[in-house]
């Protein structure tokens, strides 16, 4: 008997969505049974965030409550804000059921971090590295580099408006 036909053709995305964009530019991940395909670890991750309230797919592991997102690894938030911690240092704050994915230039030590999202809002409070980072929506292509601390809120309505707050915070007490 046939398998469905679900399974005999890969699941079609739609034209111009982000996610085709960045599956098609992305390099694949090794399979599991090559040698390259090492797991991904504490010292691997790009992030953690708490399992609870949140969806995970793409490069993961989990542990202790914990998942350790990797290269490719996406995050979307359930009914409430998901704090994100870089493992470089710092953290984003995601929105009520918005999706991020993200991913690095692993081809270089301290590759600049991908945060792409199509819609929803993000804070990040973070320190840059040594190469720009980049926050990706359908429309904006947002270069974050040093020197500086980025501390910055974005929001991405479903009709593409886009909206970038700096946020001052040293002027926090």
């Amino acid at each position: 008997q046939a398998p469905p036909p679900s399974q005999n053709q890969p699941a079609q995305q739609p034209s111009g969505s982000l996610t085709r964009v960045l599956n098609e530019s992305a390099h694949p991940l090794p399979s599991p049974t090559t040698p390259a395909a090492a797991p991904v670890t504490a010292q691997t991750s790009l992030a953690t965030v708490a399992l609870e309230g949140v969806s995970l797919s793409g490069s993961l592991s989990v542990d202790n409550g914990l998942a350790f997102i990797g290269n490719n690894g996406a995050i979307t938030a359930g009914d409430r804000t998901a704090r994100v911690s870089l493992t470089r240092g710092g953290n984003l704050n995601l929105c009520a059921s918005t999706k991020i994915q993200l991913s690095t230039d692993n081809t270089m030590s301290g590759g600049g971090l991908m945060i792409a999202f199509d819609q929803g809002a993000l804070e990040a409070h973070y320190l840059p590295g040594q190469y720009s980072d980049v926050i990706l929506t359908p429309d904006l292509r947002i270069l974050i580099s040093a020197p500086g601390q980025a501390d910055l809120s974005i929001g991405v309505s479903k009709q593409g408006d886009t909206c970038i707050n700096n946020l001052d915070r040293k002027s926090v007490v």
